[in-house]
């Protein structure tokens, strides 16, 4: 698998976004854990599904402008 830089932008979306939603729901089960109060279950998949999208759209667009940014050479033409 190629390193950010050179994936395209729905793989590094799809990637950052299954990293980070499966990221924010350890969080919120964490948190649960630590605190009196209960988290509903579809408010904290929803969330953490909203803040993976997020994280991932994010990341993605800063790789992809990175490797615009200092004109690497396709992944392609490395291998």
């Amino acid at each position: 698998m190629p390193l950010p830089h050179y994936c395209s932008f729905k793989m590094n979306v799809a990637i950052f976004t299954a990293w980070y939603s499966l990221l924010f729901a350890a969080i919120f089960f964490i948190a649960e854990l630590l605190s009196n109060t209960s988290i509903a279950v579809i408010s904290a998949i929803i969330t953490s599904l909203f803040a993976g999208i997020t994280a991932g759209v994010s990341m993605a667009t800063y790789y992809h402008y990175s490797a615009k940014r200092h004109a690497l050479t396709p992944w392609q033409q490395l291998t």
